[in-house]
């Protein structure tokens, strides 16, 4: 529970330095171990026990994915630990690298081509316009939906950009991304941004009918800001 603590409240922890909704992801995991072994020492803390914990999860049916996402936190906690020099996490630490969790099987289907632009021709005729080519954008780009939609994210009020109660807009498509003649567009990807800076340029020469959907959102002269905005119900 101290650990805990101090790895969300430390200004030095790497907790600080991911955005917040990796954080409140984040603060999910560690109130999950808080309430399963907050009052455990980490030197009391071995293989058996872990094995144990990891029996007891699958005993009340969490899924691979539920227990590999759980564990990699306790891994983020204790390399942490070992860090400020907990006692009792070098050993933890080492005990988690040589245990394996099982991930999650990847997906055997996916959307078609078709699907989505059932889905995407079904908005459009509702006058749910944005949501309509931002749908067929992201999958034609295999972009993140947050790369196009972009979201909220708390931010300190006195940062430049779109802000309001406290968060601010960021890592979605502004029109300035556009070329002037709309044929390409250039983004950050928001995952890798700190490892790979520079924009990647994506091109929409084969597909005249996205553009022109594109180009129909908004008249040039309001062609400023966010390029979608999503009604509530349909995020």
């Amino acid at each position: 529970k101290w650990l805990i603590a101090r790895y969300l409240s430390d200004e030095f922890s790497p907790f600080q330095s991911v955005k917040g909704n990796t954080q409140a992801s984040y603060r999910q995991d560690c109130a999950y171990w808080e309430n399963a072994a907050g009052n455990m020492l980490l030197a009391d803390m071995d293989f058996v026990t872990i094995k144990g914990i990891e029996a007891a999860m699958r005993k009340k049916g969490r899924t691979d994915s539920f227990i590999h996402r759980k564990f990699t936190m306790l891994r983020m906690l204790v390399s942490y630990g070992k860090l400020i020099k907990a006692e009792g996490a070098r050993d933890l630490r080492d005990t988690l690298s040589e245990m394996r969790f099982r991930s999650a099987a990847k997906r055997s289907s996916q959307a078609t081509r078709e699907q989505v632009y059932a889905v995407a021709a079904r908005a459009w005729r509702a006058g749910q316009r944005h949501f309509a080519v931002g749908c067929a954008l992201t999958f034609e780009m295999s972009l993140r939906a947050v790369d196009v939609r972009g979201q909220w994210l708390p931010t300190d009020e006195r940062e430049g950009g779109i802000v309001r109660n406290g968060q601010r807009w960021q890592d979605g498509l502004t029109w300035d991304c556009f070329a002037p003649d709309f044929w390409s567009f250039s983004k950050v990807i928001s995952k890798t941004e700190k490892t790979m800076p520079e924009p990647i340029e994506f091109s929409l020469r084969s597909l005249p009918k996205l553009r022109r959907r594109l180009m129909a959102l908004a008249a040039p002269e309001s062609r400023v800001g966010p390029v979608f905005v999503i009604s509530k119900g349909h995020d």
